[in-house]
């Protein structure tokens, strides 16, 4: 007499969906993170290039602990156009029902400021620092959270 041959699709069907609903009611706590706005606490002159440090309140109001493991960004002109990139200074943990403050450190290179200043002068338009703002992504556990916030 043949052994039965029992199907594993079940199985993978309900580790599938599990794996789903955990994926949506992480996104779901992620979506419950909010951000402030960037401040400038300090900037230096290091040679031709300008050093600005950044800080971005986040307030984690999930049920659950994050970590931010990276960010990908830049600082962008009134017209769009790229500045200079921005880099997460180190990794932060956010407890959870809790508020922090991400450093960030951005390099404007000489040349990249001069050509931005000439072509303000050159359109005859005041200078308005309120047009520049930062655009990138945090990476909570690898998910990410798309950020736009004014410079100043």
């Amino acid at each position: 007499m043949a052994k039965s041959r029992k199907s594993k699709t079940p199985w993978l069907l309900i580790i599938a969906g599990a794996l789903v609903v955990g994926y949506w009611w992480l996104k779901q706590q992620i979506d419950l993170i909010q951000v402030g706005s960037i401040s400038i606490p300090f900037q230096k002159l290091d040679g031709t290039t300008l050093v600005l440090g950044l800080k971005l309140p986040i307030v984690n109001a999930s049920a659950i602990a994050v970590n931010v493991t990276g960010f990908a960004g830049y600082i962008l002109t009134p017209s769009g156009a790229v500045l200079s990139t921005v880099f997460l200074n180190r990794p932060a943990h956010v407890a959870r029902y809790a508020q922090t403050e991400l450093e960030f450190t951005s390099n404007i290179r000489a040349t990249d400021l001069a050509t931005e200043i000439f072509s303000i002068i050159a359109s005859g338009q005041k200078l308005d620092f309120k047009g520049y703002r930062i655009k990138g992504q945090l990476r909570i556990y690898g998910i990410p959270l798309p950020i736009e916030s004014n410079l100043l």
